[in-house]
């Protein structure tokens, strides 16, 4: 790996880390707030809706965000393909949506 690869690596992961630490603080910091504004039942009504909505995208999720970026960026300079590609992601996900609930 080259040096200048081997530094945007380091930078992008710094970022990301960065970004990802943030968002875990922000999180840990409001939660008490928001515990004590809506009660500790309704908070954990909302734990529980967010865990089934998450299982829920899962499975209309389907693994797309892997093989849909390698076949988009197999075929990135075919707009016929690309175009197939979206919309048979796009109805898989839109009917497994419909299936889950």
């Amino acid at each position: 790996m080259s040096t200048i690869n081997y530094r945007t690596l380091i930078r992008n992961f710094s970022s990301l880390g960065l970004v990802q630490g943030i968002n875990a603080l922000i999180q840990l910091l409001l939660m008490p707030l928001v515990i004590s504004r809506i009660g500790v039942d309704y908070y954990g009504q909302i734990a529980v809706i967010q865990v089934i909505v998450f299982f829920l995208a899962t499975l209309a999720e389907y693994g797309y965000g892997q093989t849909g970026a390698r076949d988009v960026a197999l075929n990135r300079n075919n707009k016929t393909v690309l175009a197939e590609l979206f919309y048979n992601s796009l109805y898989t996900k839109f009917f497994l949506c419909i299936a889950a609930f």
